[in-house]
Order: C-alpha cells, then structure tokens, then sequence
C-alpha cells in the first residue's frame, strides 16, 4: 500500500517531468517520439519519459500522429492548427507539413470519420 507521502512524491515527479518535456517540444517545434525525446532528456529515465507522454495524451496536450519503424510519433495539441499530415526524409530524417486537401465528409451509418496520412521520399538536399 502506498503512502500519502509516497504518491505525493510521484505526483510531483510527473508533473515535473511532464513541464521538462512541454518546455522541450515547445522549442523545437516538430513532430517526435519517445527516442528523440530520450537523445534531448538523456537525464530523464524511461519509465518516467513514456509516463508522462501517456498523461501529456490523456491530457490533449499531445496527438498521436503515426507509428513508424516500430515507434509512435506525436505533436503538440492545437485548437487553432486545421488538419493536415506529414511527410519525412527518408534519409535525413527532416519532416514537413502538409496541408490536407480532403473535405470534411460524411458518411451515412457513421460517425465523422477522421485519417491520418504519413508521406515518405527524400528531401531536396538529400536528393541531390
């Protein structure tokens, strides 16, 4: 059984974890995953990492985008940012937004329906 003491202890850690990575996305401005948070929080250990992306999602304050190579990739939260997908190096590894040109739509016998979208090909730089 845990005490009082012990889960204000972990309740404290979270949120401090979950401040150092909000601080850290807010900088860098792009989509991640938990290993590229891990290569800019090297202090932070894992369980503490993946704890705090799962209640930074619960919370709305990340999206989930894609897997990729095994790994799942987000972005910060934005009311105000329209719906759109993403398109990365396959070389490099640099990634870009793209708009998203289908319409809402609706289909009957269901609910709004929502996609995702994830482009891959070699950047400009690297193609040359």
């Amino acid at each position: 059984q845990l005490s009082c003491v012990t889960i204000h202890t972990i309740m404290r850690h979270s949120t401090q974890a979950k401040d150092i990575i909000l601080r850290t996305l807010r900088t860098c401005n792009h989509i991640f995953s938990a290993k590229t948070l891990q290569k800019m929080l090297p202090r932070m250990d894992k369980v503490t990492l993946y704890r705090a992306l799962t209640t930074l999602k619960k919370e709305d304050q990340i999206d989930p985008i894609c897997h990729r190579n095994g790994e799942q990739w987000y972005e910060m939260h934005s009311h105000d940012k329209k719906h759109h997908h993403h398109i990365v190096c396959t070389s490099c590894e640099k990634i870009a937004c793209i708009p998203c040109s289908i319409p809402n739509m609706r289909v009957r016998g269901f609910s709004t329906p929502h996609h995702n979208a994830w482009f891959e090909a070699l950047c400009h730089s690297c193609n040359k």
